[in-house]
């Protein structure tokens, strides 16, 4: 996999500013959220309730 040039400039500029890391990780938050969610229904205990 290669990752292209631009991408990383664009990183650092991003990294600079507070409001879109806060928004960046209130995303990753929400996705981890909801891996967490869909991993426990899919969970199974054996017991019906």
């Amino acid at each position: 996999m290669r990752i292209a040039a631009p991408s990383l400039e664009l990183n650092a500029v991003v990294a600079n500013d507070p409001a879109k890391i806060d928004k960046v990780s209130r995303q990753l938050e929400g996705q981890f959220a909801q891996m967490l969610i869909k991993s426990m229904r899919a969970a199974s205990f054996g017991d019906s309730l």
